[in-house]
């Protein structure tokens, strides 16, 4: 059996907190959470690196796991709302995937784990200008392209006169 990724500890804090965390005497809960920590641990891993542990991995991908584990654990029929007399309650889609990972996640995780580059987006180096009150004149020369953003007049200068690969602006 590999190492642990999912402190169980830290788990049953965090079960803890919201009231459902197992009693100690509790055999079948207790070996239900086990189970589920394992699983949580294999999603997370096959997304990530398979021998990551508790101290080698990174802390987000530890955190993925353990909310994955948590999120299973407290909602294991995979509720979407619940409704008792005139109290109505609605699980977040995120909690009700079950043992997957988001797409986002997915991402986050082969970065982490040096299996593919970062996006802009996920490197969190998309830079804007700040509004249209706040604009910087062109540099001269300067072809910019949309960046596709939902305010459509955000430009974001492609090639600048004298770059390499820039097109000949002067012809």
């Amino acid at each position: 059996m590999a190492d642990p990724l999912i402190d169980r500890a830290e788990l049953l804090v965090w079960l803890r907190g919201t009231g459902s965390a197992p009693e100690p005497d509790d055999v079948d809960e207790n070996a239900f959470l086990d189970v589920v920590i394992a699983a949580a641990e294999i999603v997370v891993r096959s997304a990530g690196l398979e021998e990551w542990t508790l101290a080698s991995s990174p802390a987000r991908a530890r955190l993925i796991a353990l909310l994955m584990a948590k999120d299973y654990f407290e909602n294991r029929d995979r509720l979407i709302s619940e409704t008792i007399g005139p109290i109505s309650e609605r699980k977040v889609d995120d909690v009700v995937r079950g043992m997957n990972l988001t797409e986002e996640q997915k991402e986050e995780l082969a970065v982490l784990a040096g299996l593919t580059p970062p996006s802009v987006a996920a490197a969190g180096q998309v830079w804007t200008l700040g509004g249209t009150d706040q604009r910087v004149a062109p540099a001269q020369d300067t072809i910019f392209v949309s960046a596709g953003l939902p305010q459509s007049d955000w430009l974001f200068p492609m090639y600048a006169a004298g770059d390499v690969g820039s097109p000949d602006l002067t012809a």
